[in-house]
């Protein structure tokens, strides 16, 4: 089953990493040449200020039709910055020709400048193993992209470089695009839903982040609440739906030793674009934003998903609106009560009640609370292969999914 849950995953770090570099530190860089038979690119207006953000996904590979790839083989996946389109959400402000380089693209002030690459970029690679397909990815942060027309038609070609271990590394992976011919497709990354969506007391996954963006810090809660069937591995197994709310609320550093009073949880959540919603506690962050991974049309915000039988993701859009209460009950219960107007004019709601602290990964302690214990490393440990099938028996060498408790990790067994 292809996994629709990339986004969740990466957040508990479940990222592939690629066993030789973990194992030899000299290991020479893994050298690629991609020969791109599509070129994909979804702009995103009003995302940073100065620029758009805008994706490219450039791909040797199949794809479904919310784009990720089905067979295997490489793909590129950058977030860039392009000129203001000034455009509504959806449309197409025409193919972003232009020389591309990696670098810091914002200013002290927090504007930013046309034409670069992220530091989101990723080069991954679709691998096929007798247990399923998996992914292996690399970080990229160094090198150009051209995208240009001559003659009447479009080119691409580039090199950047990358790897897997830290910000600067750049010695892990070395990606050439030579110069390939392509028909750049102007995509949207939502599929209209026709019908409101209500979900009571859903299954809740959910991850706390502490984050800064220059001066200013805030605590931020990604939390996905579902109706369809999941895996071990997160993956939608049957037709359902998904909302998925990212909120923010005062700064606590959980690896500080950071304590969270639970009642300063309770509060009026209003809707906030992007930009905003980075200085504003008890705000609902809406759409359009940065990707947390490129697979191509995952976001980093607010949004519903509609799920079919199949597992595959149907219907699917973005916040553009948004209030909703938390309200704190005691014993360190919460109730949370929320409407999500979609990008296309469609109001959801959600009500859930139950105890954030035991769902939440990544949450600071809860300040003044005796008896509250982490009892994860006592947990007994399940293995699963990367397909998400259970390994009973004592697992083999190889890469295995692994839960203990409420913690879902990914590991070496040598």
């Amino acid at each position: 089953m292809r996994n629709l849950f990339t986004t969740a995953i990466l957040l508990l770090g479940l990222a592939a990493p690629a066993l030789a570099q973990e194992e030899d530190e000299t290991t020479e860089p893994v050298v690629v040449e991609v020969n791109p038979v599509t070129f994909q690119y979804m702009v995103k207006p009003g995302v940073y200020l100065g620029a758009d953000e805008t994706i490219f996904n450039i791909t040797e590979c199949e794809l479904y039709p919310d784009h990720s790839p089905k067979t295997e083989g490489w793909t590129v996946a950058l977030s860039v910055t392009t000129p203001p389109c000034n455009l509504e959400v959806n449309q197409d402000p025409g193919i972003p020709v232009g020389n591309y380089k990696t670098g810091k693209n914002y200013d002290s002030t927090g504007n930013y400048f046309p034409y670069y690459i992220s530091s989101y970029s990723e080069a991954y690679q679709m691998v096929s193993t007798p247990s399923g397909y998996h992914r292996v990815t690399y970080e990229l942060h160094e090198g150009t992209l051209n995208l240009y027309e001559e003659d009447g038609k479009y080119y691409v070609e580039g090199e950047l470089r990358g790897g897997n271990e830290t910000y600067y590394d750049v010695d892990g992976i070395k990606v050439t695009i030579p110069k390939t011919e392509i028909t750049p497709e102007y995509s949207i990354f939502a599929y209209p839903e026709a019908d409101p969506v209500n979900l009571v007391n859903p299954g809740l996954l959910g991850h706390y982040t502490a984050r800064h963006y220059l001066t200013n810090y805030w605590g931020e809660y990604s939390l996905q609440f579902y109706t369809c069937p999941l895996d071990a591995t997160y993956t939608a197994e049957g037709a359902g739906e998904i909302m998925t709310l990212v909120i923010n609320t005062e700064y606590v550093d959980p690896d500080n030793g950071g304590e969270l009073d639970p009642e300063s949880l309770a509060g009026d959540y209003g809707y906030m674009p992007f930009v905003s919603s980075l200085f504003y506690p008890f705000s609902i962050r809406g759409g359009y934003v940065n990707p947390i991974t490129l697979v191509f049309g995952e976001p980093g915000c607010s949004r519903i998903d509609i799920i079919n039988d199949e597992g595959y993701r149907e219907k699917s859009s973005y916040c553009a609106d948004a209030s909703g209460k938390i309200e704190y009950l005691g014993d360190l219960r919460h109730r949370i009560e929320m409407e999500m107007v979609s990008q296309f004019g469609v109001k959801h709601t959600l009500s859930w009640e139950g105890n954030l602290f035991e769902i939440v990964t990544g949450m600071p302690k809860p300040a003044g609370v005796e008896g509250i214990t982490d009892d994860t490393a006592a947990a007994k440990a399940e293995y699963f292969d990367l397909s998400g099938t259970r390994v009973s028996g004592t697992p083999a060498q190889g890469i295995y999914i692994v839960r203990r408790g409420a913690k879902v990790s990914k590991e070496i067994i040598k």
